[in-house]
């Protein structure tokens, strides 16, 4: 005997009410309904009430419409639409048309972000208990749903493919875009990337070696990786791993965070906060590319091992050697070069050096009494002075180079006269930096001795050189249209001859702008002896 039919409408009514008193919120959103930022109870919930999805405050008068975990500490946010573009309070909205299209606009009715779909065969959306936002249409097939468009946290049952991309926020409560990614690459492999305003760089797994090194292998080209109902997370390239609470019943998800570290987290919900249930134990902090400063690296060694303290040991006077001879081998170069415009006449041109560095350097000498007149005697302040390159090469007695303020330049973000003057392309189009760098800026600053022009003297000029380098577009142009002879400053009071066609010859090798065609410095000091009598 079938119950009454009151009856069934009665405690179908009764079980509405109790779901809307335990879980505030909309079950699913029709067609041609809206959720309004003015409402805070505008909210999509999942059947168990684990996730909500609605308006969330990211700033002063700025909301995305995102899905957080209900019942976590702060209401942590799973998945955002409008990250990088949030709206105000007020007009601002989300509906559903009646094609299909999911839509949310800014208080004059301008589209921020869409599914961009369409279908006239009667949609809603819903919020699902995995925390997928779906489009389902009449026939119950999914059109649209968040899962395929994350943010920077995969959730349980939620899958990594070839198109997928996780970015992680840009600091610690900012949720613009950051700097961060994980994603598959063309060798099927799933990989960090540090994806910078200057530079882009994998960092996990290390490059250094092979990907098979790390366990990883890129034969399996599905690029397809998972995070199950238990904790397990598989991957095709062999990325495999645990959650340190096995099971199906802590709610996780795998978020790459504002430092570029990937982390597994577990939700206790009888507190609300998160607990880390994996990590990548080879990615320390700062080996992560930019969160130590641009160009910052951190190698961390087990104090407790002894193996790590002879690594360490080799690792510190490998460090020391190679700086060391690096600097040796600028300062001889330097050397050599003044050796060849002055050596042998050194005594009958003293006179003549001031002049040319004034020129070279920008530094003009000032007597005492004319310092006291220009300060006020010494009240007034009339400037300060920075660092440049290469006014630190100082000459000490009987003309022998020294370099001061050795690697100071890296202290400071911009230097007038270092980003344009002396800087290889590499620096200017992110390309890879290696010691053919430094092979360049040797060469620009040949190019300054052999024709006595400074090279950041061309930063003010607005003509038509070359924005990487002008000084070297210059030599390049007049040693073209006018030979060489009109390059060569006459200050040398040499004749023009084959040692300074070679140091010329020197010089713009150094400054190809192809890297590969730059001599080594070895090659240089070979050359610069060459035929020396």
């Amino acid at each position: 005997m079938g119950l009454p039919k009151f009856l069934i409408l009665f405690l179908f009514a009764a079980t509405v009410a109790w779901r809307q008193q335990q879980f505030p919120g909309l079950p699913s959103l029709s067609e041609g309904s809206s959720l309004t930022v003015e409402k805070e109870s505008d909210l999509l919930v999942s059947p168990n009430g684990t996730f909500s999805s609605g308006f969330y405050k990211v700033g002063t008068d700025a909301y995305c419409y995102a899905i957080w975990f209900t019942n976590s500490t702060n209401k942590t946010v799973a998945w955002m639409a409008n990250r990088d573009e949030p709206v105000s309070v007020r007009g601002s909205k989300l509906t559903l048309h009646k094609d299909g299209n999911l839509v949310l606009t800014d208080g004059v009715g301008s589209t921020v972000w869409s599914t961009s779909t369409f279908s006239n065969a009667g949609v809603e959306a819903r919020l699902l208990e995995t925390g997928n936002l779906v489009l389902i249409n009449q026939s119950k097939g999914v059109i649209w749903q968040s899962f395929d468009f994350p943010t920077d946290t995969v959730l349980q049952s939620q899958r990594i493919v070839k198109k997928t991309m996780l970015v992680s926020m840009r600091s610690q409560g900012t949720y613009l875009s950051g700097y961060y990614n994980l994603k598959f690459d063309d060798t099927n492999v799933l990989y960090l990337i540090y994806n910078g305003p200057i530079i882009s760089s994998v960092y996990w797994p290390s490059t250094d070696a092979t990907v098979f090194y790390s366990k990883r292998t890129p034969y399996n080209s599905s690029r397809i990786a998972i995070l199950n109902e238990a904790g397990q997370f598989r991957s095709n390239d062999n990325l495999n791993f645990n959650a340190s609470d096995y099971g199906v019943v802590p709610k996780r998800r795998l978020t790459i965070d504002y430092d570029g570290i990937l982390r597994l987290y577990s939700l206790d919900e009888s507190t609300g906060l998160w607990e880390i249930s994996w990590l990548s134990r080879s990615v320390k902090a700062c080996q992560v590319d930019g969160l130590c400063g641009e160009y910052g690296a951190q190698v961390v060694f087990n104090s407790n091992d002894p193996e790590a303290e002879r690594n360490r040991n080799w690792y510190m006077k490998y460090l020391i050697g190679f700086v060391g001879s690096f600097a040796v081998i600028e300062a001889l170069c330097v050397g050599l070069t003044w050796w060849y415009l002055f050596g042998k006449h050194a005594h009958e041109e003293l006179s003549n050096i001031a002049g040319y560095m004034a020129l070279a350097m920008d530094f003009k000498r000032f007597t005492y009494a004319e310092l006291t007149r220009a300060t006020g005697n010494f009240k007034q302040k009339i400037g300060k002075g920075g660092f440049r390159t290469p006014q630190n090469i100082l000459l000490a007695d009987h003309l022998e180079p020294r370099v001061a303020d050795f690697g100071m330049a890296k202290l400071f973000k911009d230097i007038h006269g270092i980003r344009d003057s002396y800087l290889a392309p590499e620096w200017m189009m992110n390309l890879k930096i290696d010691v053919k760098a430094d092979v360049y800026s040797y060469g620009v600053v040949l190019l300054e001795l052999l024709s006595g022009r400074s090279a950041s003297s061309f930063l003010s000029t607005g003509g038509q050189y070359n924005e990487y380098n002008r000084l070297v577009h210059w030599v390049t142009e007049m040693i073209r249209e006018e030979g060489l002879e009109k390059v060569i400053d006459p200050r040398l009071h040499h004749e023009f001859n084959t040692k300074l066609k070679r140091l010329m010859k020197v010089a713009m090798s150094c400054v190809q702008e192809d890297r590969k065609a730059r001599p080594a410095m070895s090659k240089v000091v070979e050359l610069l002896l060459e035929n020396d009598e």
